[in-house]
């Protein structure tokens, strides 16, 4: 195995019972994990994810197939080479899993020394050292009933990270914690283990964190989706997007609008989960299912880029085809040529455009952008296949006499279009 992988997974199978009564949990696994990256596993619930990652963490007896953590083998592995692995890894769970009889101090000291990797008084003064990094410095002698949720949480991970484990698990770390709590966990957890260069593997329903990993893995049914390779490449860039996109809402959007950040995250997840259907339902069903998808979609996003709709350009050998996106019809309404204008310049240039008066911009031929009568404001974004190639063009236009398009409105934008590139790749095979 690559010394820099430290996770690696070959055609797990895992089941319980046997005979009639055998029940199978996880089907073929297979991913690879690299050190120091940040992976989250999510998807519905019982679909094997806390089975996985209880397998990789040495809790659990491989069935079949392979799992080595930092090149050992787990299947078929003694009872003392797992416990050396374990000691590797730091764990952090739902329920915090915290010693009710002990204080925050002591949990943390509990979890060094069986690290066996610090001795003494060393032992102390790293337990201290992180319950003032976890924000707990003036908590380390309540004991945990005396803790709120999230602080029990910030215990739980400066018990796991104090020994600098080498890989962290994390088990539905947000569950039971609000919004804020939350985000502060989870921002800790991958500040601590970017520090020491620890790989984390986390488990998670809440779609509010998604936005700190460097990759997602899909799990249903109990297999890692097949999904569409466009939507693959574009996850780490759609993570870095929404880590970067400025928190506060487009267009002054009030408490109550929905988080357009995070409906992107979701969007793009759901994309995923259409796409998985591609092989397990009729050609004609998944075209309608797409074709719902695509409208439902775009229609919500119409409020974020308080527009009517999109227009989706399709590349042809001739021409591109024309079709409205965010209307019940989808159906295509015309031909561009493939050459000239402003659907081209994305192609040639190979990257969006932000036209914020079409009116004398030398981008715009008349001729062919005939839809410009009257001035209005443009974002054009060019989706591209595995290969590099641009294979569409989607647009977003909006009257001038209202708000100007922002260069943030463009990466929210291209957001958007990366969520859902998936998606129309897959319609424009249809």
């Amino acid at each position: 195995m690559s010394s820099d992988i430290s996770i690696s997974v070959k055609n797990l199978d895992f089941f319980f019972g046997s005979g009639e009564l055998k029940k199978q949990i996880l089907f073929d696994i297979s991913t690879d994990i690299r050190a120091g990256e940040i992976v989250i596993v999510t998807g519905p619930s019982g679909s094997g994810k806390t089975t996985l990652l209880t397998i990789v963490s040495a809790l659990r007896s491989v069935n079949t197939g392979s799992v080595q953590i930092f090149g050992k083998e787990l299947c078929g592995a003694k009872s003392k080479d797992l416990e050396q692995v374990r000691k590797n890894i730091g764990f952090i769970f739902q329920q915090h899993n915290l010693i009710a009889a002990l204080t925050a101090l002591q949990n943390v000291v509990l979890g060094i020394r069986i690290s066996g990797k610090y001795k003494g008084s060393q032992i102390e003064q790293r337990a201290i050292e992180y319950l003032h990094l976890v924000g707990l410095g003036e908590r380390i002698h309540y004991l945990p009933e005396q803790l709120s949720g999230g602080q029990k949480q910030r215990v739980a991970i400066a018990r796991a990270m104090a020994a600098e484990p080498k890989i962290l698990m994390a088990d539905e770390p947000t569950a039971s914690l609000d919004k804020q709590s939350g985000r502060d966990v989870v921002d800790q957890m991958k500040s601590m283990a970017k520090e020491q260069g620890s790989t984390i593997l986390l488990v998670t329903h809440d779609n509010r964190i998604l936005d700190v990993a460097d990759r997602i893995i899909y799990l249903e049914d109990g297999q890692i989706a097949s999904f569409n390779e466009a939507v693959i490449d574009s996850s780490q860039h759609m993570m870095k997007v929404v880590a970067d996109t400025p928190s506060e809402r487009p267009n002054n959007q009030n408490e109550s609008d929905f988080d357009s950040q995070y409906f992107m995250v979701d969007l793009s997840l759901q994309s995923q989960r259409i796409l998985a259907l591609k092989s397990k339902i009729n050609p004609i069903a998944f075209k309608g299912v797409l074709t719902n998808a695509l409208t439902d979609f775009t229609t919500r996003a119409c409020e974020i880029f308080d527009t009517h709709g999109f227009v989706l350009y399709l590349a042809n050998e001739q021409a591109w085809s024309v079709t409205p996106l965010g209307s019940s019809s989808g159906q295509q309404i015309g031909t561009y040529p493939n050459q000239g204008g402003v659907v081209n310049a994305v192609r040639d240039l190979n990257k969006s455009l932000l036209i914020t008066n079409s009116f004398g911009d030398k981008r715009i031929e008349p001729a062919l952008d005939k839809q410009f009568d009257e001035a209005q404001m443009i974002m054009a974004v060019p989706l591209r296949r595995r290969s590099g190639e641009v294979f569409a063009v989607v647009q977003c236009r909006r009257l001038s006499n209202k708000a100007v398009f922002t260069e943030r409105d463009l990466k929210l934008f291209e957001l958007f279009c990366s969520s859902i590139t998936g998606l129309l790749e897959a319609y424009s095979k249809l």
